[in-house]
């Protein structure tokens, strides 16, 4: 009988819809095995009824009438007691089905034994509890199915009411409430969605939650009681941050959460909303809005009664972005004294975050190094992924972007990514990824980055440095100029910044030397105001070297600064081979050629001490170029990186002419 016929092993079945649907991927081909729990009929006709599985694993026709046929000849007892299972889901328990069903055991055992014997249910339990399982899910599915739906419907609101005294069910009693449809209260299945969700917020099953609390929102959205609806936005709008699951959605249910509360007068929950919306405008570049959060945040803080700590750890994100130092610093130390007054060990890890950000901004890189390390322990120790993710990021961003230590770029990546559970974090996992696919980037393993970028999205920075190593430099400055736009117009200083320092690069690469030196003056000027010390340095180095030819007191006078910045003695890693390396087009440029090797060797020794794969190949055409020969050893250093071929003719060109331009012939 091809419908009880034995269950295949995992590889026969996947062999067997291999052949029945050829261009069927693998994992597509694993996943009918599940679905069909191994058996071969079952799974050969679902290959031939949907041979790509683009749609949804639903019942073939043929295998529905099959299985009608089949569950027509059991008893009538036997296919209430079954239908009941099958409501119940995939595996039953023998009390359930006797509790659902409202029949003595031994008419529910004797249906079931029937229903075993057709092949419907298989014995599943253990010595102290009798249980059956359908052989797959198809058949449950076409066992309830046979039910007509107002039947179906009564079935699980009794389902509902017999789970509702076991613990950890709520998943499935707002399942069984949902499939009651009209026949169950709205505001009880609401209730038990967010109860469902509060229980996988406990596991960190973040996408569980936010589907269930998702699910509240819909339904109270058309109950008169807007009180409740604004609560469940808010709570899964905080499910959405916490998860970094669609900030913009999260945005969106405060707005609306917010709107009730005003209309209700409900001041301190408006003031609570105002808070939570400063802190979600200022978390991910999809939902950035600096000076909302701004006012948001200064809102709360009118309408608050006592101090909140959420105020100031809003401002701390915000100013971080804002490149507003002062209040980045005052912030930081507010949310201190919270942490210390409320004896709050995860304050103090936000506290630090801030404090470590201020003292960088401030270019005090080694006392920020050392808030850093207590910040990571304090996130540790609370065993919180959500935590550690800032702990780690925030230092594997200033080693990449701003100091150009790739070492300990993926140091703290490696951290982070090592933690139970932090892959389920979907974006802050992604911002980790994006940091090590930087630090593989600058110490030039571009082929092992790529497979570590595979799994980013296009908006990530290291996917935009790629583009650019790969050649493409038109597609590069075209990214990384609408995102510097896109950036200021949200108040993010911070990303415009660091977009700006980029773009220079492409459209230095491109000879537009004009352009290059706008960004950089940006850039600059954003670093200056902040204050943001490790931005100016960068973005002065960068501008000495372009204007040592064409502006050569101009390019001294940044030269001058960036000589003051280092004298303070902090340790800026790789950031120091590019003053370096500007400290020789100056020299060349005012023709003290003598002192040009020294400043070139000291580049080089940087680059070679860090691994910064890329920069010891600009210093060696930087070396033909000032000193004179070796055009041929500038070409063959991009040739060892495996660069485009666009790579190498720009290097030999230049060492050869020491003009920005490549050859005519030269395309992307």
């Amino acid at each position: 009988d091809a419908v009880v016929v034995g269950p295949l092993d995992r590889s026969a079945t996947v062999g067997l819809i291999a052949r029945l649907a050829p261009g069927l991927a693998p994992e597509a081909a694993a996943q009918l095995w599940e679905h069909t729990g191994g058996n071969p009929y079952f799974a050969a006709e679902m290959a031939r009824a949907n041979p790509t599985l683009d749609d949804s694993l639903g019942l073939p026709a043929g295998l529905r009438d099959v299985l009608t046929q089949r569950l027509g000849a059991l008893a009538d007892r036997s296919r209430v007691v079954l239908s009941a299972a099958a409501v119940l889901g995939r595996e039953v328990d023998f009390t359930r089905v006797a509790q659902l069903v409202d029949e003595d055991e031994d008419s529910v055992a004797a249906a079931l034994d029937e229903a075993v014997a057709a092949g419907f249910l298989v014995e599943s339990g253990r010595s102290w509890s009798a249980s059956y399982a359908f052989p797959h899910e198809l058949m449950r599915e076409a066992t309830e199915r046979d039910l007509g739906a107002p039947s179906r419907r009564r079935l699980h609101r009794r389902a509902a009411d017999v789970l509702k005294d076991g613990t950890g069910r709520a998943a499935v009693v707002a399942r069984h409430l949902r499939a009651a449809g009209p026949l169950a209260d709205p505001a009880e299945a609401a209730e038990w969605c967010l109860r469902a969700a509060r229980d996988a917020r406990a596991l960190e099953a973040w996408d569980e939650a936010v589907e269930h609390a998702e699910r509240a929102v819909e339904i109270r959205s058309g109950l008169p009681d807007r009180a409740a609806y604004a609560a469940a936005a808010e709570e899964t709008a905080r499910l959405r941050l916490r998860s970094s699951r669609d900030y913009p959605r999260a945005v969106t249910l405060l707005e609306d959460a917010l709107a009730v509360r005003v209309e209700a007068r409900d001041e301190e929950r408006v003031a609570q909303l105002h808070g939570r919306l400063g802190i979600a405008l200022s978390l991910h570049h999809s939902a950035l809005d600096i000076p909302r959060a701004l006012e948001h945040l200064d809102a709360a803080e009118r309408l608050q009664a006592v101090e909140s700590y959420q105020v100031h750890t809003g401002r701390t994100q915000a100013a971080m972005f804002g490149v507003r130092t002062a209040l980045l610093e005052s912030s930081s130390d507010a949310v201190r004294a919270v942490a210390k007054r409320d004896g709050r060990p995860d304050l103090v890890v936000a506290a630090g975050w801030a404090k470590a950000w201020a003292l960088f901004n401030r270019g005090l890189l080694g006392a920020a190094a050392e808030v850093g390390e207590r910040t990571w322990q304090g996130a540790h120790d609370l065993a919180s992924s959500y935590l550690m993710w800032g702990a780690a990021q925030a230092p594997a961003v200033r080693a990449t972007i701003y100091v150009l230590d790739p070492q300990a770029a993926r140091a703290w990546c490696r951290r982070a990514l090592g933690q139970p559970r932090f892959a389920s974090l979907a974006h802050s996992h992604e911002t980790v990824l994006d940091q090590l696919g930087l630090a593989m980037l600058l110490a030039g393993e571009t082929e092992a980055a790529r497979e570590v970028l595979a799994a980013l999205p296009g908006t990530a920075l290291s996917r935009r440095l790629l583009t650019l190593l790969d050649g493409d430099w038109e597609a590069a400055e075209e990214d990384w100029a609408t995102s510097m736009a896109v950036d200021e117009s949200a108040g993010d200083l911070h990303d415009a910044a660091v977009n700006a320092l980029w773009l220079a690069q492409a459209r230095e690469l491109l000879t537009d030397l004009d352009g290059a030196v706008r960004c950089l003056t940006r850039a600059m000027e954003i670093g200056a105001a902040g204050p943001q010390v490790p931005m100016e340095l960068a973005a002065r180095a960068e501008l000495a070297r372009i204007l040592a030819g064409t502006d050569t007191d101009l390019a001294a006078r940044h030269l001058a600064r960036c000589d003051e910045i280092l004298a303070a003695g902090e340790d800026w890693r790789g950031r120091t081979g590019r003053v370096h390396l500007a400290r020789a087009h100056v020299l060349a440029a005012r023709g003290d050629r003598d002192r040009v090797p020294a400043a070139l060797d000291a580049a080089a020794q940087v680059s070679e001490d860090l691994d910064l794969a890329w920069q010891a190949a600009e210093v060696g055409t930087a070396r033909a170029m000032l000193i004179g020969g070796g055009a041929e050893a500038a070409a063959e250093s991009y040739r060892r990186l495996h660069a485009p071929q666009r790579w190498v003719d720009r290097a030999f060109h230049v060492a050869s002419t020491g003009l920005p331009r490549p050859p005519a012939t030269v395309v992307p």
